[in-house]
């Protein structure tokens, strides 16, 4: 409870590519997570060029944001 509590979100990076022992470990922690059913519903990309990190934020932020009203 303490992780989901006193979680913080980050958006300030440190230009420097992340180890892929921790990208690897990361996500096998998220595909052990639990799922509805054990449907494990999700995808994960790991994408490590710049330029389509900006391509892909640039597309998600013209995109209205779903299931919020107003």
């Amino acid at each position: 409870m303490d992780a989901i509590f006193e979680r913080m979100s980050i958006r300030k990076y440190e230009d420097r590519p992340v180890e892929q022992e921790k990208i690897e470990k990361l996500l096998r922690a998220a595909m052990a997570a639990p799922s509805a059913v054990n449907q494990q519903p999700w995808e994960f990309y790991v994408v490590k060029n710049r330029e389509t990190m900006r391509d892909h934020r640039r597309a998600l932020e013209s995109e209205p944001v779903r299931g919020l009203r107003g």
